[in-house]
């Protein structure tokens, strides 16, 4: 797995470097943010540990999930899954953060800026986790 990894050395102290994927043993996390859904969000809600939560943000492959919850239940640990959703009501925050953003107390973290044609570019050097933080493209 890349990450951020701190190198005073680097631009802005950081660099993108690989690191051992932070995997819990089986049953031992204790909280699973998870936007992928299908298959691994049941994997994940197999590996809380008690007392855990699993929070389903999304569902990127749009695969159904399922989930043996008689299994589950021999499991026992009081542990919870959950979908996280959200309402209308974002203008005043939004503003908030649009102020912030224009008055420079807000940094952004852009790492590409560029063009709508070099869209392509900007996924490829996304995908290949060579920006730090994000991309923008401005339509011409």
């Amino acid at each position: 797995m890349r990450a951020l990894i701190h190198d005073p050395a680097a631009p802005q102290g950081l660099t993108l470097g690989e690191v051992p994927d932070p995997v819990p043993a089986p049953g031992q996390a204790p909280g699973v943010l998870e936007n992928v859904g299908g298959p691994l969000l049941a994997q994940a809600f197999s590996q809380v540990a008690e007392g855990g939560r699993v929070v389903s943000i999304g569902q990127a492959s749009q695969l159904p999930t399922t989930i043996d919850f008689e299994e589950q239940r021999h499991r026992g640990g009081n542990r919870s899954i959950e979908p996280f959703t959200v309402g209308d009501g974002f203008g005043p925050d939004l503003a908030y953060l649009a102020g912030l953003l224009a008055s420079g107390g807000l940094d952004p973290q852009i790492g590409w800026r560029s063009s709508w044609g070099q869209a392509s570019d900007a996924a490829a050097a996304l995908l290949g986790r060579q920006i730090l933080g994000k991309a923008v493209l401005t339509v011409d």
